[in-house]
């Protein structure tokens, strides 16, 4: 009984470590990999006919940026709910724009940058869920190996 608890202490406490680096590395390198391209990411929000010229031009730019800060935020492990929630938001958005180009019929998304070629369906539905599902459980870990929160803010030991 008591082995149980504490594998399942470990296991989360790596578990959700690395999950939390994954999700900032993923995201990290969707906002890297719009910049790289940022001429297929200015043409992939303007298809979507939701945003007016001049809102469309900060778009642009402000999505790709968020993402590279809040993805570096949970790699290095330093506000770690704030950038959990914030992309969450994100995501959020995703899912509505997502929605509306799938009701225009529009093809290509440029989600993840211009070298991943990824469809709006309802796989992509499915992989939205799945990483709000994991920030989710990211914001709610209180534990975090590998955090820089660890060391700035010296947590108190439990």
């Amino acid at each position: 009984m008591v082995f149980n608890r504490i594998g399942i202490k470990i296991f989360s406490y790596y578990f959700f470590s690395i999950i939390r680096i994954f999700m900032g590395l993923l995201f990290f390198y969707s906002g890297v990999s719009k910049f790289a391209s940022i001429a297929n990411f200015r043409y992939s929000v303007v298809s979507l006919k939701l945003f007016s010229f001049e809102l469309t031009e900060i778009i642009t730019y402000a999505i790709p940026s968020i993402e590279i800060i809040l993805g570096f935020l949970l790699i290095v492990g330093l506000f770690i709910r704030f950038a959990a929630i914030h992309l969450n938001v994100l995501m959020l958005g995703f899912t509505y724009i997502s929605f509306h180009a799938l009701q225009l019929n529009l093809g290509e998304c440029n989600c993840l940058g211009g070298f991943v070629a990824m469809k709006y369906d309802s796989s992509h539905f499915i992989l939205l869920f799945i990483l709000f599902t994991l920030n989710v459980f990211i914001a709610l870990n209180k534990t975090n190996f590998w955090a820089a929160d660890n060391i700035i803010f010296k947590k108190k030991k439990e």
